[in-house]
């Protein structure tokens, strides 16, 4: 993916292995545009190459799949990300405090932003996820390496789109607009934001409920950049939501983040609580389950104190298992519960060793913290996985202490990069290629991609 740079009328095209000097590229490596403008979904292009001195003019049309936004210290940054039809995308990166004269066409660029986002894939971009999960090129299966901040961020949102299209195909949930029970408006589909259900999560007898923390994670995520520089194993809900579909559990997937784009808030979700709380009125308080679980990451827990606040007196709400989530505290209006309210906080600090993680007794409004197996924030829901598991299928009141014992005996160490790529190479080999490369699948597209913005 070649990456042009343009300041003021010269631009610079670099090749995406990496930065290159200004000074070391040569005339015809240099580029001087005249004109930038729209033309429907697509944007046209007039440009010289060979910089200031001769050359000639070419004007091309480019399939717009993607734009972004942004202001830094008062200067505002365009990024386009353009289709030469022939060609692999390239990246164009404008200085509009510099190019103002050029960009009145592109006056209504951040409102046009998250409808490009929304026909932008990680297939668009040269990549897919091959089968251990882990992201790579198309053209020559290599591991992501970073290139800058806005390459990372555009890609970050295509991954949110592969993530909403593997809930649905591969863990076989249902995408849901989010709009409350009894309320009756006016609201597009696009107005609304979306979560994601089992399809039994109405009569299932259990109902795990999965809430990931801050920042620019969507639905079916933990870290980002788990899934970007691992794997989707480690840093997405799929094992979880897998997990509980095998016991025979309904699942519900919050999306406590997808709160506002450029253009407008979410009805029902104007924030991370209102969201949740829309989510509880919507399918925990309507299911039919004897118990309810829940398992939140870092902000994750603060926003479901929030929610336990109004609506933790409902019995079958008895575990909430936290990754990483040092706030949280049990509210003070579930200790008038008549049943136990059990919360499990593993942390990323210490060790097992650490004396704050003695299992204890269980008594009124305590937490008791776990060692999750990992120092790392953002591994700590991959580490902790089966320790949760194992007290969400086996604490009650007379076994608590026990219980803690075992699971934190459960958690595991973060895994090594090298062995998650090591282990698709041994794979590979197991399938009868003796180059030892893993498999690279063409990504799928996603046919109906919701709005997704970035914190």
């Amino acid at each position: 993916m070649d990456y042009i740079e343009i300041e003021g009328k010269e631009a610079t095209k670099v090749d995406s292995t990496g930065p290159v000097s200004v000074k070391n590229l040569s005339e015809s490596q240099k580029v001087f545009i005249y004109t930038i403008k729209k033309v429907g979904g697509n944007i046209v292009v007039s440009w010289r190459p060979g910089g200031y001195g001769g050359g000639y003019t070419e004007n091309r049309e480019f399939s717009l799949i993607s734009a972004r936004w942004e202001c830094v210290e008062n200067i505002q940054y365009y990024y386009i990300y353009i289709i030469d039809g022939e060609k692999e995308p390239f990246f164009i990166k404008l200085f509009g405090y510099e190019f103002n004269h050029r960009l009145q066409k592109f006056r209504d660029l951040k409102h046009l932003l998250e409808h490009f986002k929304k026909a932008m894939s990680i297939n668009d971009l040269g990549y897919c996820f091959d089968d251990e999960g882990v992201l790579r090129t198309v053209k020559d299966g290599k591991t992501f390496e970073f290139i800058d901040q806005a390459h990372y961020d555009i890609l970050g949102d295509a991954v949110d789109k592969e993530i909403y299209m593997r809930l649905v195909e591969d863990c076989g949930l249902e995408k849901k607009l989010l709009r409350p029970p009894g309320e009756v408006d006016d609201c597009k589909d696009e107005d609304l934001a979306f979560v994601f259900v089992s399809k039994d999560w109405k009569k299932a007898q259990k109902l795990l409920v999965l809430v990931h923390g801050s920042g620019v994670v969507r639905a079916g995520q933990w870290a980002r950049s788990l899934i970007i520089n691992y794997n989707l194993e480690c840093g997405t809900q799929f094992p979880y939501i897998k997990r509980a579909l095998a016991l025979g559990w309904g699942v519900v997937v919050m999306n406590t983040n997808m709160t506002a784009t450029l253009d407008q808030e979410y009805k029902y979700s104007n924030s991370p609580v209102e969201h949740a709380e829309s989510v509880w009125k919507t399918y925990i308080t309507p299911s039919k389950a004897d118990q309810v679980f829940l398992v939140a990451h870092s902000r994750g827990g603060t926003d479901m104190f929030e929610v336990l606040e109004k609506h933790g007196l409902d019995e079958r709400v008895n575990i909430i298992c936290l990754t990483d989530s040092p706030l949280f505290n049990i509210p003070r209006a579930l200790w008038d519960r008549k049943t136990p309210f059990f919360a499990i906080n593993f942390l990323a600090r210490g060790s097992v060793k650490t004396a704050d993680y003695a299992p204890r007794e269980y008594k009124k409004g305590f937490v008791q913290d776990l060692y999750s197996g990992t120092k790392t924030h953002e591994f700590s829901s991959h580490c902790a996985i089966e320790a949760i598991f194992y007290i969400l299928q086996n604490l009650t009141l007379e076994n608590h202490k026990e219980t803690m014992v075992e699971a934190q005996k459960l958690v595991h160490e973060e895994p090594e990069k090298e062995d998650i790529l090591k282990r698709g190479r041994e794979e590979k080999k197991k399938d009868g290629d003796d180059d030892g490369e893993p498999k690279v699948k063409k990504a799928r597209q996603e046919d109906e991609a919701g709005p997704s913005t970035s914190s």
